[in-house]
C-alpha cells in the first residue's frame, strides 16, 4: 500500500512544481517517511487521487460519434425523462474517448449530486445490456401474486383446526400443505409458506 500511495502522489506531481520537504533530507520517492515530511506547492486534484489509489474500472465508457450525438440530441431536447437525461450527461462525462469527457466517477457524483454508485451502474448497464438499457431505469420486477391469500388462509385455517387425519395426533405443516393441494384451494404450496401463513392468525 505505501508504494501504490508514493507512485500515487508521483504521478499527481506537475512537472516544473516545487517539492518542499519539511524535515531533514529531500523527497527521494522511495519511503513513506520522506513523503510524509514533504508538501508539494501545486494543488492536487483530490479526484485524481482517490481514482489512482482505488482498483481500476471494470466498466469503460468508450462512445463512437454517433452515440455520442445521440445522446447530445437527448440533453438538449425538452420532451425526455429527467432520469434519461441525466444518464446521457454521465455517460459522456465518462466517456474516455478521444471526444469524451474522460471525467471521474468521483467528479460525475459531485456535478450532479448524485451518488458515485450511480454512475457505476449507468457505466455497467452500457457495457453490460447496450446504451438503450442504460438510458432507463432498470425494470424492476413483478410482484409475485401471494400463494395463499385471505380465502385461502381460512381454508388453510378450518383445515389446521380440524381433526388429523387417521393414525396422526395432530397435523403436520407438511400434511397441511398437502391436504390444500387436494382440496384444490392451491396448485402447490410449501410448507414454509403454509408456517407462516399460520403464525400470521397467532
Amino acid at each position: 500500500m505505501h508504494i501504490e500511495l508514493i507512485r500515487a502522489v508521483q504521478a499527481l506531481i506537475p512537472i516544473g512544481a516545487d517539492v518542499v520537504c519539511l524535515g531533514e533530507g529531500e523527497f527521494d520517492g522511495t519511503s513513506t517517511q520522506s513523503l510524509f515530511k514533504c508538501r508539494i506547492t501545486a494543488p492536487i486534484n483530490k479526484f485524481h487521487v482517490r481514482d489512482r489509489l482505488t482498483m481500476k474500472k471494470k466498466y469503460i465508457v468508450r462512445l463512437t460519434e454517433d452515440e455520442r450525438d445521440y445522446l447530445d440530441g437527448i440533453i438538449h431536447t425538452g420532451k425526455v425523462a429527467a432520469h434519461k437525461r441525466l444518464h446521457a450527461e454521465i455517460l459522456l462525462k465518462a466517456d474516455i474517448s478521444e471526444s469524451g469527457g474522460k471525467w471521474q466517477d468521483g467528479q460525475i457524483s459531485e456535478a450532479f449530486g448524485i451518488s458515485t454508485r450511480t454512475v457505476e451502474r449507468v457505466r455497467e448497464r452500457l457495457v453490460q445490456e447496450g446504451l438503450e438499457p442504460a438510458l432507463n431505469r432498470a425494470k424492476r420486477e413483478p410482484a409475485r401474486s401471494r400463494v395463499i391469500d385471505g380465502e385461502k388462509e381460512a381454508h388453510l385455517i378450518a383445515l389446521a383446526c380440524g381433526d388429523a387425519p387417521e393414525g396422526y395426533s395432530r397435523w403436520t405443516l407438511r400434511m397441511l400443505g398437502e391436504h390444500m393441494v387436494e382440496l384444490g384451494h392451491v396448485e402447490s404450496v410449501s410448507h414454509e409458506t403454509i408456517r407462516r401463513a399460520l403464525k400470521k392468525t397467532n
